[in-house]
């Protein structure tokens, strides 16, 4: 009889499909609980500290300090809520690279980047799957200082040369942004030390 031979087939794909949905949740399981050791573990006092180290190490003739670094996911899962306070990208480029232009650069030269506070969520499901989403991300107080040296120096030449040429061209991964807020940004300053030329420009509103 052609129905009772499909039943013990039906059974058996339910039985499949119920292995792999408890697979799945067991491993949804696994990782929020992980995650919750993480950031048991990672707090701002051991976090901060590990931050700028990392980021330093990805740059030479600068060094990256931050007030502070927290993430939480209670109340943002299945987002992982991050907050940054004080972010400052200092750079010695110039002084190391063109000594010859310390005396006549800006005080503030050596301040490239900063950002008084910065906030947003990212998708942790999403990001499994290689999207990066990221949700009411806001930045307070940006600011960007723009030097140039000579033709081949700035304040900016802090990014080390590759040391290998790539083998393969990097894949970037899908970046998705919902609501992003820019908060009273500070004004960006250019300035060339070999011309004496000066620049700008200000922002009147958040973005």
């Amino acid at each position: 009889n052609i129905a009772s031979a499909a039943q013990p087939k039906a059974r058996l794909w339910v039985r499949i499909v119920k292995a792999l949905l408890l697979t799945l949740w067991g491993a949804m399981l696994f990782v929020v609980g992980t995650l919750i050791c993480a950031l048991t573990v990672l707090t701002p006092q051991r976090l901060t500290p590990l931050v700028e180290t990392i980021a330093t190490s990805q740059l030479q003739h600068a060094r990256v300090e931050v007030g502070e670094v927290s993430l939480s996911a209670s109340k943002s899962f299945p987002f992982l809520q991050a907050d940054v306070r004080d972010f400052k990208v200092i750079s010695w480029a110039i002084d190391s690279l063109a000594p010859e232009a310390v005396a006549h650069k800006p005080q503030w030269a050596d301040t490239v980047l900063s950002v008084d506070a910065f906030s947003g969520g990212l998708n942790l499901p999403k990001m499994m799957i290689g999207t990066l989403e990221f949700s009411d991300v806001t930045i307070t107080r940006p600011a960007v200082n723009f030097v140039v040296a000579n033709e081949k120096v700035t304040n900016f030449s802090i990014i080390p040369p590759s040391a290998e040429p790539e083998e393969e061209p990097f894949a970037m991964p899908r970046v998705r942004i919902k609501r992003f807020t820019v908060n009273s940004p500070c004004p960006v300053r250019y300035h060339d030390i070999s011309t004496g030329t000066d620049l700008t420009v200000r922002f009147n509103e958040a973005w």
